[in-house]
Order: structure tokens, then C-alpha cells, then sequence
């Protein structure tokens, strides 16, 4: 009574011709698993396939209800779905399941109504797949997205911190609060001690955690170590746990230990601080998920901090220099607000990424969403460097991006013919964001797909301006795009993102297609008044 196979099921004498027709579209749509079931829904025969899938051996599924094989918070599901099945004569779900030790799995289902020779129901066939690891995937995915929207909300909040004591207080219980973190704590390197400043104990109080020092042993350096390019941002180890009473730390078990470094910049590789994470009221488990999000959270930290300090210098020399205080005062704030609208983009960008749904779940969609964080970050990195706030050359952002972006995709930029030809070219800082996004695309969409493999590899990146307008070229010598490319109806996320930042933020218009040796990208877009007066005033000279 075991194996369903197909030829049973075709050539079994007792089936009248109209079951066989139904069988046979039944095998047509066969996923994983086959059971036939009676009517009153008791199992009659599996095959090895279905079998396998709910822990049972085939034989001793027979006269079990289906049931057995159902979490009973789904029965009502599955019975409506029955019901369904039997009004209409087939229906399908998604459904969590039971197998036999007890293990929740997740089933995909489709069942097909059987029909004696009278027509009067007679039972029925279910074809069932194991989708749990999809599903899992997706609650990864959200899970992660959902942190990431956190770390953005609570952007606004920690920029407004007076000072950096309310900054590390506010930090520890917003990851508490919003990122759901069980225990964490901030340490900061001093010139010879680490230093605490503020924790969460087992009950979720914030702890004062000032007078909590420790000596640089071996155990503090290792967390404290230089960030390599390409490897994990954070260091999960077991360990004992300790709890701080006010005056020292007492020891309270063992279990993992998870540390996060806290940079000043995406360029810094030595950090400042540090937050510890561990999981000592539940004895959860680490989730990758998480520490990847408490990743992204230190870096938007580390980066506050680093404006904080400036601000706290700026307080403490506000009495000798008030004329340069003033300006500092106003590129901070200016600072912050496009801190603020471009980790709103962020969460734009991963929304598309999502909606789209051609993203792959888990680490390729987070890495994508990481250099574009990446870029958003030069392209601030070089605004607090010019004197001028309001503007960046993007001859600056471009010379540093393109070789981090081939870097990145496994490309050696001295091993190729990499030509660029941008002149000076002051723009807005909303529009060199948008700018950099779209070259990050640009040029990350040429390594994947024109260069990989190919020798004499040549990549153009050029910038103009003509009659009012802004120019950007991306041309490669790869092997161009497939024949029924349309960069409108495509599904690729990156060039969708690269053709919604065009349209939306530079209100312009992008065009991708092949020519004689390669492919071209072309971006035009209108030069706004508010990017340099006077170039707006040459280019009436020339028109």
C-alpha cells in the first residue's frame, strides 16, 4: 500500500475512465508528495515522497485522518479549504504541519475531488512540498526589513541627543525598545582602560555603568580589533555572563556573547566602542538576522557620535571663535537633516527591493542594500569635508566610487581600462546622493554581467553638461544586452532603483541599450538653480 506511482495511477482496472482523466491532471501538477484520502478524509494510500516529508513510513499512514498531520491551530483552515475542495473539486493552501516527532514544518497543498461513476464524492488525492524553507526566508527578510525601518525611526531621536551621555543612554534603550534586544551594554575605548557607559539589566532597567572599567586583557582587544574589509562586523563568542550590581559585575552563567564595533566612519577600521548583546532572560539563540541589523544601527551610531564630539568641541570653543562657531553650528544642523532624509531613503530603496519581488531572501538583498547605504555614506563623508555644505563635486564622489564598486564585485580596477572624464562638477547634495546611487548601479550591473571572465575589459564613465541639462555616460565593451531588453518592463531591482532615482529625485530619464561595442547608459536630467549660479549662467552663453 505504499508507493503511489504513476503507473499504478494510470493503469489501475478498478478506476472508471473519469477518475483516470483526474489523476492523470493530477500528476500533470504534482509537486512533492501524494496521498489519496477517503471521504472521510482518512489516508488510503501515500507515496515515499509524502511520506518522508511527515516522518511516517508509508504503510503505517493508512486510516490515519489527515489531521495527524496538521497543527490543530490550522484545522479550521483545512477543513474550509475541504470544503472547498469537495464544492468545487480541487483547492489549495499553505498550512503549518505536524510530523511525527512532533516537528513543525510548512506544507504546500493542492487536492483534487475523486468521483465514483454516479458522481458521488469518493475521497480525494492531496499533493503536498515542504516550503519551510522558503517561509523562512521571508520572515528573515521581514524580520530584517522591519529592523531596518526601526534603526530608521529612531535616527531622528539620537540626532537630537544633547550631549553624548544622553546620546549612549538613549542608544542602549532605543535598541532595548525598538531592535528588541534582550541585555546590551556600550563600552568605549579609553587611553588605557575600556570604560562603560550605560546597560539594560535582566529586569530591562538602564543601568549606570560609568565606574564599570576594565583592563585592555586579551579578551577586550579582540573586540576592539581593526575591521577587515569583507569580514562579519560583529564577534559572537561563549561566555560567561555577568550582571552589574552598581559596584561590580557579578557572574550569573554561561552562554553566548555577542559584540558589535561602533566606528566613527565607514572608512575607520579601529572602533571607538562597542555594544554587547546577549540573550540571558531567555537563553534565545543567536539570530543572524539581528546582529546584522545592530550592524547597521552601530554604524548610524558611530557616525551620530562623530557629529556629537564635533558639536561638543564646537560648545567648548563657542567663547574664542563665535564667528566660526556659528558656521559649524549651521553645517551640523544641515548635516543632520541630510542624515535624516537619506536613511529615508534607505528604507525607499529596501521597499523597492522587497515589492519587487525578484529579490533573492537573505544575504545577496542585504549586501546590495549595504553599498547603497555605502554610497549615501561617501557622498556625506564628502560633504563634511567641504567647506561649502550646500554642494559636492562630483568629480570627487566619482573618482572614489567606481574603484570601491569594482573592488566589491571581485575586480581589480589595475587590471583594466577604466576612463573617466568628469571635470569639476559641483551639485546639489540631493542630487550627488541620487547621482552616486545610480552610478553605483550602473557600474555594479557592468561587473556582473559585461566583465566577469572577459579580458581587455574597458569601462567609460563620463559627466557634461549641455544646454541646461546634466549628461552621465556608463559605457562598457561587454557583450551587450539580450535582444528583448526593455529598461522599462525589466525585472533587474538595481536598474529599476537606477530608473526611479532618474525619474523621481532628478526628474530626468535614463536610457540603457546596446551599441557597436557594448552597452550605454545614459542619464539626463536638468541642472537645477540652486546647483551653481554660475554655470547655469555659461551654459546660457553657449546656447
Amino acid at each position: 500500500m505504499g508507493m503511489l506511482s504513476p503507473r499504478r495511477l494510470v493503469r489501475h482496472e478498478d478506476h472508471p475512465e473519469e477518475e483516470l482523466r483526474q489523476l492523470n491532471a493530477v500528476l500533470e501538477e504534482a509537486v512533492e508528495g501524494i496521498s489519496r484520502l477517503d471521504p472521510e478524509g482518512r489516508y488510503v494510500t501515500v507515496n515515499p515522497a509524502y511520506a518522508r516529508m511527515v516522518g511516517y513510513d508509508p504503510d503505517e499512514m493508512a486510516g490515519m485522518s489527515w489531521k495527524t498531520t496538521v497543527h490543530p491551530d490550522e484545522y479550521a483552515r483545512a477543513q474550509a479549504s475541504y470544503e472547498q475542495m469537495k464544492k468545487e473539486g480541487r483547492a489549495d493552501l499553505e498550512i503549518m504541519a505536524l510530523r511525527k516527532d512532533g516537528a513543525l514544518f510548512y506544507k504546500e497543498v493542492f487536492m483534487v475531488a475523486v468521483h465514483d461513476k454516479d458522481r458521488r464524492f469518493a475521497g480525494h488525492y492531496c499533493l503536498a512540498k515542504d516550503i519551510t524553507q522558503r517561509k523562512n526566508d521571508e520572515r528573515r527578510m521581514t524580520a530584517m526589513t522591519e529592523g531596518l525601518r526601526a534603526v530608521v525611526a529612531v535616527a531622528d531621536e539620537l540626532i537630537s541627543c544633547p550631549d553624548l551621555d544622553t546620546l549612549y543612554r538613549r542608544a542602549v534603550e532605543l535598541a532595548r525598545e525598538k531592535l528588541h534586544l534582550e541585555r546590551c551594554a556600550i563600552f568605549l575605548e579609553g587611553v588605557d582602560r575600556i570604560c562603560g557607559t550605560y546597560g539594560t539589566d535582566l529586569r530591562g532597567r538602564t543601568t549606570v555603568e560609568h565606574t564599570n572599567c576594565f583592563e585592555k586583557t586579551e579578551w577586550w582587544k579582540n573586540r576592539f580589533r581593526s575591521i577587515q574589509p569583507h569580514t562579519p562586523q560583529w564577534l559572537i563568542s561563549e561566555d560567561t555572563w555577568f550582571d552589574w550590581d552598581g559596584v561590580k559585575m557579578v557572574p550569573m552563567g554561561k552562554g553566548w556573547v555577542a559584540t558589535t564595533p561602533i566606528l566613527l566612519s565607514e572608512s575607520s577600521t579601529r572602533p571607538i566602542g562597542v555594544l554587547i548583546n546577549d540573550a540571558a532572560i531567555t537563553g534565545a539563540s543567536p539570530d543572524p538576522a539581528r546582529q546584522e541589523i545592530i550592524s547597521v544601527y552601530c554604524s548610524l551610531l558611530g557616525n551620530i557620535i562623530r557629529r556629537k564630539r564635533a558639536e561638543e568641541d564646537y560648545a567648548r570653543s563657542l567663547d574664542r571663535e563665535r564667528e566660526k562657531t556659528e558656521q559649524l553650528r549651521l553645517a551640523i544642523r544641515e548635516a543632520h537633516h541630510r542624515i535624516k532624509n537619506n536613511l529615508q531613503s534607505v528604507s525607499d530603496l529596501l521597499y523597492l527591493e522587497m515589492a519587487s519581488g525578484k529579490a533573492s531572501p537573505g544575504r545577496e538583498a542585504l549586501q546590495a542594500s549595504m553599498e547603497r547605504i555605502q554610497t549615501i555614506a561617501l557622498v556625506h563623508q564628502l560633504l563634511s569635508y567641504d567647506s561649502d555644505v550646500r554642494q559636492v563635486d562630483m568629480e570627487s564622489v566619482i573618482h572614489r566610487l567606481i574603484p570601491t564598486v569594482l573592488t566589491s564585485n571581485g575586480l581589480s580596477p589595475a587590471e583594466m581600462d577604466v576612463r573617466v572624464k568628469v571635470p569639476s562638477f559641483p551639485v546639489s547634495s540631493r542630487q550627488a546622493t541620487a547621482l552616486a546611487l545610480i552610478l553605483n548601479e550602473l557600474v555594479s550591473n557592468a561587473a556582473k554581467h559585461a566583465f566577469p571572465g572577459r579580458r581587455n575589459a574597458e569601462l567609460t564613465v563620463a559627466m557634461e553638461r549641455e544646454r541646461g541639462e546634466i549628461i552621465l555616460i556608463v559605457h562598457d565593451n561587454g557583450p551587450g544586452l539580450p535582444p528583448d531588453f526593455d529598461v522599462v518592463t525589466h525585472t533587474h531591482v538595481g536598474l529599476e532603483v537606477a530608473r526611479t532615482l532618474a525619474k523621481q529625485d532628478l526628474k530626468g530619464q535614463l536610457e540603457v541599450r546596446n551599441v557597436a561595442s557594448g552597452v550605454r547608459a545614459t542619464l539626463r536630467f536638468p541642472l537645477h538653480e540652486d546647483t551653481n549660479g554660475k554655470a547655469r549662467e555659461e551654459d546660457r552663453g553657449k546656447s
